[in-house]
């Protein structure tokens, strides 16, 4: 588990807080500068046109601005995803399919479009209240019915708690949100804002505003004086604006280009920390039946207060009270072993460690602490966050049998949401971190399958000047290790990206980097096989079948094998893995064949990424050695593990 679980950091911010100077805590007088403004807003633009994907980024105290001027690719999953009849057409988003004439491609269809970044809409105070954000959005949006036939059904502003397609059976007047088995259950966490033009036996009539929660039975309902799904085509602007100290959601509709109302068209009481998950998505959810329509979204605007800020400094307790429950907390293992808690309620995390006497040592552990820590006779008890979903190499292995496979978007956003983590480590983080030990175990699933880079107990901290770090044996998982530092003893950045590539491969495949496959004993070495030979595909996972994105998977594997190239200086940075993965750059290019492992490196080594410092023994590479001056190249079968 790790000091903070690091999300990526362009879904708001979470938290940064723990490079705390470790001494300060031993000292019990934690420092007081890891401090935010209680609210930070997030504020995101779209504009749907047909140009080439740009995403900017700018960052002030209190806000962030996403400004994307193309949705040619949308679909990817990265931005905005599309799930069941959702579609990009016309430069507009078409939520249940777009065309003119009647058939079968416009009727009984249901479709969703989501933003793929969750947002933290309530957190638990300590008086047992809940904090619920604020957010407005506004969207342009047409509903249009070809040759003026009669409408059906309706279209959907949604809060959503994963990036799951519409249930099957959610046509007609489940509006994508529910089915006949699933609607009124608390368990679908969802809250929606439907514009009906159906009239169900519950509907007031055909031309509604309604509020939906885990329904799409209108907890409220109000007729609108304007017709929703008019003859002629009209664009609408719809107002949504909620407000997280009154608990009430307001909604404004108007034709475009003309003023926001004065009077909303609904109005109501809604607490979200009582309906939806902490961690939702927005997005937009549509259905059609024996009568269609086109429901179209021409631009969106979304603005959501940030709850996320840096926690408090983890709070001491002693030992004695943390046994006696004050957690509802219950220790059932011996010293140095990691253990479960007794009640899940309090959704935590316990580890107990042993303190190794280097001064070193302890400070790791220490900046180990997260929610709770206590110290006492030369050991430390850290809680951690509990997280739901576990490790990402239980979803990928199968390791519980009752795991259903893991999708594709899911596999894509969990890599992308460990890249932005990493990319934080090395370049935004001060002093800049060097993982050492990235692996999918090490790859923690909270509720909705966000990807929070976990495990900091082999992390080291580096001063500015310095970007490698030695330790007195090489450490770390076999199969994610560099070759380098079976001869260097020293980790790098492009060490910890090699140990990326190797997590990159395995999920896109379905196999842990060392196994058996075709005559190989590494899984980046038959994938380099397969691209020699121009199949790379072939070295998909099985299980997922045809359910993936040909595309966006050579692109995950050839970036893959260019993180685990074998020489340092060849794989890219994270500031490039970061652009690969939001499709803003071209995917790496590799050789057909895998390059031998020279060392010493031939041409420049960047003196400052392999500073000497001295090393000692190595414990997972017993068998590597480095070549004689006279000899350069180091072939890869010469390392022991690889």
């Amino acid at each position: 588990m790790c000091p903070l679980f690091y999300r990526r950091r362009k879904s708001y911010c979470l938290s940064l807080a723990n490079a705390i100077e470790c001494n300060a805590m031993m000292r019990r007088t934690p420092p007081a500068f890891f401090v935010l403004p209680n609210a930070v807003v997030v504020y995101l633009l779209f504009h749907f046109e047909v140009a080439d994907l740009q995403q900017v980024v700018t960052t002030t105290t209190s806000y962030e601005t996403y400004s994307i001027s193309s949705f040619n690719d949308v679909a990817n999953g990265t931005t905005l995803l599309m799930l069941k009849d959702a579609g990009y057409s016309q430069g507009a988003l078409q939520v249940t399919p777009f065309g003119l004439n009647y058939s079968a491609h416009l009727a009984n269809k249901s479709g969703r479009i989501v933003f793929t970044i969750p947002f933290k809409l309530w957190e638990d105070d300590d008086d047992a209240s809940n904090s619920v954000a604020s957010f407005n959005t506004d969207f342009d949006v047409i509903i249009y019915r070809p040759g003026g036939a009669v409408p059906g059904e309706g279209f959907a502003f949604v809060i959503l708690p994963s990036l799951d397609a519409p249930p099957s059976g959610s046509e007609r007047g489940f509006l994508g949100l529910t089915n006949a088995t699933l609607d009124g259950n608390p368990d679908n966490h969802l809250v929606a804002i439907e514009f009906d033009t159906v009239k169900q036996s519950y509907d007031p009539n055909d031309n509604h505003v309604g509020l939906n929660v885990n329904s799409v039975v209108s907890d409220v309902a109000a007729e609108v004086d304007i017709p929703i799904a008019p003859v002629n085509v009209t664009n609408y602007t719809v107002w949504v604006d909620y407000d997280g100290i009154g608990r009430a959601v307001s909604v404004y509709m108007a034709v475009s280009g003309t003023p926001k109302p004065f009077v909303p068209v609904l109005n109501t009481s809604l607490d979200l920390s009582r309906h939806v998950r902490r961690y939702s998505y927005f997005g937009f959810a549509a259905s059609t039946g024996a009568t269609y329509e086109l429901n179209c979204v021409l631009s969106w605007n979304l603005k959501v207060q940030n709850l996320s800020k840096l926690q408090d400094l983890p709070k001491q307790y002693d030992d004695g009270a943390t046994a006696r429950g004050k957690l509802s907390l219950k220790i059932a293992a011996p010293l140095g072993a990691t253990v479960a808690l007794a009640s899940l309620l309090v959704g935590l995390y316990v580890r107990r460690w042993r303190m190794r006497k280097a001064r070193e040592e302890r400070s790791e552990m220490v900046a180990n602490a997260l929610r709770r820590w206590c110290h006492r006779n030369g050991a430390l008890l850290l809680v951690y966050e509990f997280m739901s979903n576990g490790s990402l190499d239980q979803h990928v292995f199968g390791e519980a049998k009752t795991l259903p496979v893991l999708g594709w978007y899911r596999r894509y956003n969990i890599i992308a949401g460990a890249a932005n983590a990493l990319h934080y480590l090395h370049h935004e983080y001060n002093p800049m971190v060097v993982h050492r030990d990235i692996k999918a175990s090490n790859i923690m699933l909270d509720a909705t399958f966000n990807a929070r880079l976990g495990d900091f107990g082999l992390a080291r901290t580096l001063d500015a000047y310095k970007t490698s770090v030695t330790d007195h044996g090489v450490v770390g998982t076999r199969g994610y290790i560099a070759s380098e530092c079976c001869i260097t003893h020293k980790f790098t950045r492009e060490s910890d990206v090699y140990a990326f590539g190797a997590v990159v491969l395995e999920v896109v495949c379905g196999r842990r980097p060392l196994c058996r496959v075709a005559g190989f004993d590494l899984l980046a070495d038959w994938v380099w096989s397969l691209n020699g030979e121009g199949r790379i595909l072939d070295a998909m996972d099985a299980r997922l079948g045809s359910e993936y994105v040909a595309e966006d998977a050579k692109r995950l594997l050839l970036l893959g094998l260019a993180c685990t190239h074998p020489l340092p200086g060849a794989r890219p940075t994270t500031h490039a893995i970061v652009q690969i993965m939001s499709r803003s750059v071209a995917p790496p290019e590799v050789p057909s064949n895998k390059p031998p492992f020279v060392w010493p490196p031939e041409g420049p080594i960047v003196a400052e990424d392999f500073d000497a410092m001295s090393s000692t023994s190595a414990s997972n590479c017993s068998n590597a050695r480095a070549t004689p001056a006279s000899s350069l190249e180091v072939q890869v079968g010469e390392i022991g593990y690889i």
